[in-house]
């Protein structure tokens, strides 16, 4: 379980390059959800160099979770590599950035939390996911789907946010 920790350090740095790119395509589009949805959302962000972790999981049900581990490894490294090169914009840190930034951290930090709370459980034997398989699948499809989580972060922000515009307007 330890090496699934290592392995997820290289992933979250990818991941960490992956959100700030989709957050930076959502405030280009000024927090509008439908023209987000039509720049990230096409062939191009789905034909990527990432779909090669659909092969990990392939790799993950067929041999030993070592093996995936370090297949994992290795692809994350070169796909943080890779994305760590290419220019970066800069991310403007206006409200509803900021705002949706917390809320996919959230998101993100709930579902980990599940693997924290499954290995420190461990030692009682209590397991939520039996094997470390089903962990490298659900962290490359949530990993793969962040545009998805950063969509949904977008909606939750614009709800709250004109929730707060009612408040104020009341005062």
């Amino acid at each position: 379980m330890i090496f699934f920790y290592i392995s997820l350090s290289t992933y979250l740095c990818f991941l960490v390059i992956k959100l700030h790119k989709g957050l930076i395509t959502l405030d280009k589009s000024k927090f509008d959800l439908k023209k987000y949805h039509k720049n990230v959302f096409n062939k191009d962000n789905f034909l990527t160099p990432e779909l090669l972790g659909i092969i990990i999981i392939i790799i993950a049900f067929n041999s030993n979770a070592k093996v995936t581990g370090v297949c994992m490894v290795i692809l994350y490294t070169l796909l943080f590599l890779y994305f760590l090169r290419e220019k970066q914009d800069k991310l403007s840190k206006n409200k509803k950035v900021v705002s949706t930034a917390v809320i996919t951290g959230l998101i993100y930090i709930s579902i980990f939390s599940l693997f924290l709370i499954d290995y420190l459980d461990l030692q009682n034997d209590f397991l939520i996911f039996d094997n470390s398989k089903l962990y490298y699948t659900i962290t490359i499809i949530i990993g793969y789907l962040a545009y998805y989580i950063i969509f949904l972060s977008g909606l939750i922000t614009n709800i709250f946010s004109k929730l707060f515009k009612k408040q104020k307007k009341k005062k």
